[in-house]
């Protein structure tokens, strides 16, 4: 199954619409994903690979593909979040 979602609340990071959009798909609150994000990859490193600042996009990379929860999870950086259940 392949999911969506975006980064649709500006203040919103990268690494928090990856987890949103992974605990919709799995019909879960997202503070019951196990293992949590921050446990698979530091959050942070990942949210600075797509931050931009006043004067416009500043991202290292286009998209960032990642495993987690059993989904491969893509980050675009328009904000774009695709999830592809993995097995």
């Amino acid at each position: 199954m392949v999911s969506s979602g975006s980064t649709d609340d500006s203040s919103e990071s990268v690494s928090e619409a990856i987890i949103e959009t992974v605990a919709e798909a799995e019909g879960l609150d997202p503070l019951q994903l196990d293992p949590p994000l921050g446990t698979e990859l530091d959050p942070d490193a990942l949210d600075q690979l797509f931050r931009s600042n006043a004067t416009g996009p500043t991202t290292s990379v286009e998209h960032v593909t990642l495993t987690y929860h059993g989904y491969e999870v893509t980050a675009f950086s328009d904000g774009r979040i695709i999830t592809q259940e993995l097995g």
